[in-house]
Protein backbone atom coordinates (compact mmCIF):
# COMPACT_ATOMS: atom_id res chain seq x y z
CA UNK A 1 0.00 0.00 0.00
CA UNK A 2 0.99 3.61 -0.22
CA UNK A 3 3.10 5.40 2.79
CA UNK A 4 -0.45 7.33 2.74
CA UNK A 5 -2.56 4.55 3.58
CA UNK A 6 0.08 2.85 5.82
CA UNK A 7 0.07 5.97 8.00
CA UNK A 8 -3.77 6.15 8.15
CA UNK A 9 -4.30 2.19 9.07
CA UNK A 10 -1.63 2.81 12.12
CA UNK A 11 -3.66 5.41 13.43
CA UNK A 12 -6.80 3.69 12.74
CA UNK A 13 -5.90 0.72 14.05
CA UNK A 14 -3.76 2.57 17.27
CA UNK A 15 -0.50 1.08 16.86
CA UNK A 16 2.75 1.25 14.66
CA UNK A 17 3.29 -2.59 15.38
CA UNK A 18 1.55 -3.83 12.42
CA UNK A 19 2.77 -6.35 9.29
CA UNK A 20 1.19 -6.10 5.78
CA UNK A 21 0.85 -8.80 3.50
CA UNK A 22 -0.72 -8.68 -0.02
CA UNK A 23 -3.06 -11.01 -0.66
CA UNK A 24 -2.02 -14.25 -2.16
CA UNK A 25 -4.29 -14.13 -5.27
CA UNK A 26 -7.65 -12.27 -6.09
CA UNK A 27 -10.08 -11.62 -9.20
CA UNK A 28 -10.47 -7.59 -8.57
CA UNK A 29 -9.72 -5.07 -10.65
CA UNK A 30 -8.28 -1.40 -9.50
CA UNK A 31 -8.19 -2.82 -6.20
CA UNK A 32 -5.40 -3.72 -3.81
CA UNK A 33 -5.80 -6.25 -1.40
CA UNK A 34 -3.76 -6.65 1.87
CA UNK A 35 -3.73 -8.58 4.92
CA UNK A 36 -2.85 -6.36 8.07
CA UNK A 37 -1.96 -7.86 11.45
CA UNK A 38 -1.58 -6.21 14.43
CA UNK A 39 1.27 -7.93 15.77
CA UNK A 40 0.93 -6.91 19.66
CA UNK A 41 -2.88 -8.44 19.65
CA UNK A 42 -2.27 -11.25 16.32
CA UNK A 43 -5.31 -9.97 15.26
CA UNK A 44 -6.11 -9.81 10.99
CA UNK A 45 -7.81 -7.65 9.18
CA UNK A 46 -8.54 -6.62 5.55
CA UNK A 47 -6.99 -3.67 3.90
CA UNK A 48 -9.01 -2.26 0.61
CA UNK A 49 -6.76 0.62 -1.52
CA UNK A 50 -8.14 1.52 -4.31
CA UNK A 51 -6.89 4.31 -6.64
CA UNK A 52 -9.63 5.91 -9.96
CA UNK A 53 -12.58 3.57 -8.37
CA UNK A 54 -14.20 5.45 -5.50
CA UNK A 55 -17.57 4.70 -6.78
CA UNK A 56 -17.03 0.95 -6.97
CA UNK A 57 -15.61 1.11 -3.18
CA UNK A 58 -18.62 3.05 -2.15
CA UNK A 59 -20.93 0.49 -3.46
CA UNK A 60 -18.90 -1.64 -1.71
CA UNK A 61 -19.50 -0.80 1.51
CA UNK A 62 -23.14 -0.16 1.30
CA UNK A 63 -23.72 -3.90 0.29
CA UNK A 64 -21.37 -4.75 2.75
CA UNK A 65 -23.39 -3.11 5.35
CA UNK A 66 -26.82 -3.79 3.71
CA UNK A 67 -25.73 -7.53 3.56
CA UNK A 68 -24.72 -7.54 7.65
CA UNK A 69 -27.89 -5.85 8.56
CA UNK A 70 -29.78 -8.46 7.28
CA UNK A 71 -27.90 -11.63 8.74
CA UNK A 72 -26.17 -12.33 5.71
CA UNK A 73 -22.40 -13.12 5.52
CA UNK A 74 -20.81 -10.06 4.79
CA UNK A 75 -17.44 -8.35 5.81
CA UNK A 76 -17.57 -5.97 8.68
CA UNK A 77 -16.30 -2.73 7.67
CA UNK A 78 -14.28 -1.11 10.56
CA UNK A 79 -12.99 2.02 9.15
CA UNK A 80 -13.35 3.62 5.82
CA UNK A 81 -11.41 6.72 4.00
CA UNK A 82 -13.15 8.09 1.13
CA UNK A 83 -12.12 11.10 -1.63
CA UNK A 84 -11.98 11.85 -5.04
CA UNK A 85 -9.36 9.57 -6.06
CA UNK A 86 -8.42 7.11 -3.30
CA UNK A 87 -10.45 4.66 -0.94
CA UNK A 88 -9.24 2.64 1.89
CA UNK A 89 -11.14 0.30 3.76
CA UNK A 90 -10.40 -1.89 6.67
CA UNK A 91 -12.63 -4.79 7.19
CA UNK A 92 -12.67 -8.12 8.80
CA UNK A 93 -10.39 -11.06 7.68
CA UNK A 94 -11.70 -14.16 6.33
CA UNK A 95 -8.48 -15.90 6.25
CA UNK A 96 -7.10 -17.49 3.43
CA UNK A 97 -8.49 -20.67 2.66
CA UNK A 98 -11.32 -20.76 -0.26
CA UNK A 99 -13.72 -22.95 -0.71
CA UNK A 100 -11.76 -24.57 -3.67
CA UNK A 101 -9.17 -25.61 -1.04
CA UNK A 102 -11.86 -26.89 1.35
CA UNK A 103 -13.40 -28.99 -1.29
CA UNK A 104 -10.06 -30.28 -2.70
CA UNK A 105 -9.57 -31.75 1.04
CA UNK A 106 -10.04 -35.25 1.94
CA UNK A 107 -13.47 -35.12 3.51
CA UNK A 108 -16.54 -37.07 3.71
CA UNK A 109 -18.93 -36.85 0.70
CA UNK A 110 -21.68 -35.37 2.78
CA UNK A 111 -19.62 -32.51 3.84
CA UNK A 112 -19.09 -31.46 0.27
CA UNK A 113 -22.44 -31.92 -0.06
CA UNK A 114 -23.39 -29.53 3.10
CA UNK A 115 -20.80 -26.64 2.09
CA UNK A 116 -21.92 -26.49 -1.45
CA UNK A 117 -25.60 -26.18 -0.12
CA UNK A 118 -24.71 -23.75 2.17
CA UNK A 119 -23.05 -21.69 -0.17
CA UNK A 120 -26.32 -22.06 -2.69
CA UNK A 121 -28.68 -21.06 -0.16
CA UNK A 122 -25.95 -17.65 0.71
CA UNK A 123 -26.42 -16.99 -3.01
CA UNK A 124 -30.25 -17.06 -2.73
CA UNK A 125 -30.17 -15.21 0.15
CA UNK A 126 -28.33 -12.34 -1.03
CA UNK A 127 -29.90 -12.28 -4.21
CA UNK A 128 -33.35 -11.96 -2.67
CA UNK A 129 -31.90 -9.05 -0.70
CA UNK A 130 -33.36 -5.18 -1.23
CA UNK A 131 -30.51 -3.16 -1.50
CA UNK A 132 -31.20 0.76 -0.71
CA UNK A 133 -29.22 2.57 -3.14
CA UNK A 134 -29.50 2.14 -7.48
CA UNK A 135 -27.52 -0.59 -9.02
CA UNK A 136 -26.49 -0.29 -12.54
CA UNK A 137 -27.80 -2.18 -15.40
CA UNK A 138 -26.06 -5.71 -15.15
CA UNK A 139 -26.08 -6.84 -18.75
CA UNK A 140 -26.26 -10.09 -20.24
CA UNK A 141 -22.09 -9.39 -20.89
CA UNK A 142 -21.44 -8.77 -17.35
CA UNK A 143 -23.36 -12.02 -16.45
CA UNK A 144 -21.49 -13.73 -18.54
CA UNK A 145 -18.09 -12.26 -17.97
CA UNK A 146 -18.45 -12.80 -14.08
CA UNK A 147 -19.84 -16.56 -15.50
CA UNK A 148 -16.43 -17.15 -17.05
CA UNK A 149 -14.57 -15.72 -13.71
CA UNK A 150 -16.36 -18.69 -12.06
CA UNK A 151 -15.26 -21.14 -14.74
CA UNK A 152 -11.26 -20.03 -14.55
CA UNK A 153 -11.01 -19.24 -10.78
CA UNK A 154 -13.02 -21.94 -9.66
CA UNK A 155 -14.69 -24.95 -11.69
CA UNK A 156 -11.09 -25.83 -13.93
CA UNK A 157 -8.97 -25.65 -10.69
CA UNK A 158 -11.68 -28.03 -8.87
CA UNK A 159 -11.68 -30.39 -11.85
CA UNK A 160 -7.73 -30.06 -12.33
CA UNK A 161 -7.57 -31.52 -8.27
Amino acid sequence: PTEPCINWVKDKLGTTQISIQPLPEHAHNQKNLYTITNSSTEKSYLLIETTDNTEACLKFIALARQLEKNNIHAPSIYFQQIAKNKCWVITTHFGYETALDWLTKPHKADHRKQLINHCLYEIYRFQNQKIDYPISNYTSLNRLANMNLTDEFFIQKLIMV
